[in-house]
């Protein structure tokens, strides 16, 4: 059972893999691309490959952490490789694809990371090449990834947005997050008749590895204690959404957000 208490004066070890969570096969032999590997990239990571998943993990430019997560995966018996490299390149997306097709033989989920938001900007502060960049990291890079995909994608595959939840005041976070669920809407509409479905991922407040490297340490002791659970999540505790939505368990939902947030969407 899961904790339903964290201490607020401490900063929590973000918590990738949980221990009794046991995989069904639900899965089996898939073949999934996750864009992002933050703390709940990995955690994502681990459930599927429980569930029997192979993974080709593409990350930015943090290559001991890939190397860690493929070392984890390959640990649980799936095959797993990764690639490095700017998933808001459209070039690069391509080639993305086609090595992780190449290898597997096809794809069938694709779950699309984001940037977590950075600090608010005043509205005043904001220039152009600061916004192009916002939209580029939390918009653009899912859209290039999903274009990539799509003549891959069969009857039956899913595709996973994430939406990451803004810092307070965060302008261009929200837009970035309001612009994901409603593409994600209207994907789902369009790719309905191929059989494409098409959903969301909207965590709240979670303990990943950058959190504790950006805030200070009273802002460490006040994370996550507005939400009405009282607490921040752990990684481990948002990855279930994503295999619920990556499996046939949701085989009827799609244009759907799922918010393992602590109820902070209803507060």
């Amino acid at each position: 059972m899961k904790s339903a208490h964290v201490d607020p004066g401490q900063a929590p070890r973000p918590k990738v893999d949980d221990w009794y969570y046991k995989g069904s096969g639900k899965l089996w032999n898939r073949v999934a691309m996750i864009t992002g590997d933050g703390g709940i990239g990995r955690a994502i990571s681990i459930a599927f490959a429980k569930e029997g998943a192979d993974l080709c993990l593409v990350y930015s430019s943090e290559h001991a952490q890939a190397a860690e997560t493929k070392e984890l995966i390959e640990d649980l018996g799936r095959v797993c490789f990764t690639i490095a490299g700017d998933v808001a390149d459209e070039e690069f997306c391509r080639e993305a694809m086609a090595a992780t097709v190449g290898s597997f033989g096809g794809l069938h989920v694709l779950v699309n990371g984001v940037e977590q938001a950075s600090d608010p900007t005043p509205l005043e502060e904001l220039n152009g090449a600061e916004l192009a960049r916002a939209f580029t990291a939390g918009i653009s890079a899912q859209l290039l990834m999903i274009k990539a995909a799509l003549p891959h994608l069969d009857a039956g595959a899913s595709i996973i947005n994430t939406a990451a939840p803004p810092a307070n005041g965060n302008v261009v976070g929200s837009a970035c997050r309001g612009a994901i669920a409603a593409s994600t809407g209207a994907l789902a509409v369009v790719l309905a008749r191929r059989g494409i479905r098409v959903n969301c991922v909207a965590p709240g407040t979670i303990w990943t590895p950058e959190v504790k490297s950006r805030l200070s340490p009273a802002e460490l002791a006040r994370f996550g204690t507005k939400a009405p659970l009282g607490r921040a999540g752990q990684p481990e505790e948002v990855a279930p959404s994503y295999v619920f939505l990556a499996s046939d368990d949701s085989s009827y939902m799609t244009g759907a957000i799922l918010y393992p947030d602590g109820g902070e969407v209803v507060r």
